[in-house]
């Protein structure tokens, strides 16, 4: 029990955890802004240069409940707490300025995503914005996990619908 009591008390120094109400009605409409964005960038990555990303991703989404548990609920939270509400603010001291610690946080976020491909950090440069602008304007780390999570519950329910029309 005091393990679990020391975790939660460096997780708070870590980000802050207020939750505003606007923070919660602003992520969840940013949520689905990032999802519109994510999916219009994918269709211009398929067109223009035929990189399929929903091609593995539907497979794997369709495939596995523990990748999909991990996309919607671990990922979002672990992913928001770090990046933007760890690493964005010291970031941001180092360079004294709030939007180069949003952009290069996000070029670090995006590019941990590689492992799923090149265009996934292209998929998901924007709608890193949103969630790094969104930690700062708020400045609470609830404000970015909200919208991470909508988009992330957005695509895999795409993803999983897709797995039934998609040829593999």
């Amino acid at each position: 029990m005091r393990n679990f009591k020391n975790f939660i008390s460096n997780l708070a120094k870590i980000a802050d955890f207020s939750l505003k109400e606007n923070s919660i009605f602003l992520g969840l409409m940013l949520g689905i802004v990032a999802f519109v964005v994510n999916v219009i960038i994918g269709y211009l990555l398929y067109f223009a240069f035929e990189l399929d990303y929903i091609g593995s991703a539907t497979k794997l989404a369709s495939s596995n409940i523990f990748f999909i548990f991990f996309v919607i609920l671990v990922a979002p939270f672990l992913e928001e707490v770090f990046f933007r509400g760890h690493l964005q603010s010291r970031i941001s001291n180092y360079f004294s300025s709030d939007i180069k610690g949003i952009v290069v946080t996000n070029v670090i976020w995006c590019s941990m995503h590689m492992i799923s491909g090149i265009q996934a950090p292209i998929l998901l440069f924007i709608p890193g914005l949103i969630f790094g602008w969104l930690q700062f304007r708020t400045n609470s780390v609830w404000a970015s996990i909200i919208p991470h999570t909508v988009m992330n519950i957005l695509v895999t329910i795409l993803l999983v619908f897709l797995a039934s029309e998609y040829q593999y």
